[in-house]
């Protein structure tokens, strides 16, 4: 399964999510690479949404699937102003509760629940591997 992750985010923001995204993803993408889902899932893509009050409401939270590819995408709201204070191994941490919600959406899609335990498993394992070098 591939994995892809960007942002959709504020230039205040940006240094932090850059660097939380780039600790993450590599680990994600290579635990995932070998699994091949019951769903049939090809490729998950997360985008978090990491914008103020001002640009929001144009960018409302979307999960939608490409049936013909089996690709799904998943845009999520992360708190703007809590992420920009926050140090980071927290921007870590919020940008993996984002992920993990994006996992629970995916039944929206019927994406089967042993699937959904298997992507939990991975993203436990990213965040054990994570929060233990952050701190």
């Amino acid at each position: 399964m591939d994995f892809f992750m960007s942002a959709e985010r504020e230039a205040d923001v940006r240094d932090g999510e850059s660097y939380a995204r780039k600790k993450i993803s590599p680990i994600l993408t290579e635990l995932l690479n070998p699994i091949v889902l019951d769903s049939d899932l090809k490729r998950w893509s997360f985008i978090s949404i990491i914008l103020s009050d001002t640009f929001l409401p144009g960018m409302p939270e979307v999960i939608k699937l490409n049936k013909k590819n089996m690709d799904l995408d998943c845009r999520i709201h992360i708190d703007h102003d809590r992420f920009k204070e926050v140090g980071e191994r927290e921007k870590i941490e919020m940008m993996l509760d984002a992920i993990e919600r994006s996992i629970k959406m995916m039944s929206k899609y019927k994406i089967i629940q042993g699937d959904q335990d298997i992507l939990h498993g991975v993203l436990t394992e990213v965040r054990k591997k994570l929060i233990n070098t952050t701190e």
